[in-house]
């Protein structure tokens, strides 16, 4: 488990080349089971964790490594348009975003180093409470859920 301002990186292996990976906002529920159709019992037999030089936490197995971005890690560099992707967001959609992504960069890559999936970074965003039907009165939620979303870059020629 790796802790990150608000947010919680669970990394579960199960067999050399089987890791669940779970990302959450809230706590508790990151440490949770998995979900239905998962009826294996993780284990490190296989793995270790250590870090790097860089601050970057490295899972690694005889089959493949994992590499998590340290919390520090500098957002990323601004592209050309950037400014003007923003200043048009802003004018359509409202300035600033409540709910930025999370730079939590996490590589996969065989053993070898061939690299096999990035998620870039990932955000969670509460869903609304919903409208009673038949009144103007918000029904609140124990726990309405969230959107999330992440980017990912997978090599050339990948397909899943």
């Amino acid at each position: 488990m790796l802790e990150r301002d608000n947010r919680t990186i669970v990394l579960e292996p199960y067999a050399p080349n089987i890791v669940r990976i779970t990302l959450s906002e809230r706590k508790q529920q990151a440490l949770g089971p998995p979900g239905y159709g998962i009826v294996a019992t993780p284990s490190m037999t296989g793995w270790t964790h250590e870090q790097d030089a860089g601050g970057y936490d490295v899972i690694r197995s005889g089959q493949m490594i994992l590499h998590v971005a340290p919390q520090t890690l500098p957002p990323p560099h601004p592209m050309p348009l950037d400014a003007l992707n923003q200043s048009l967001r802003e004018r359509y959609f409202g300035s600033g975003n409540p709910n930025p992504p999370h730079n939590d960069t996490i590589s996969i890559t065989t053993a070898a180093g061939k690299p096999l999936l990035t998620m870039w970074n990932w955000s969670m965003i509460p869903n609304p409470s919903e409208k009673a039907p038949g009144t103007s009165q918000k029904e609140e939620k124990e726990d309405p859920g969230s959107r999330v979303s992440a980017t990912f870059d997978s090599p050339e020629g990948e397909h899943y």
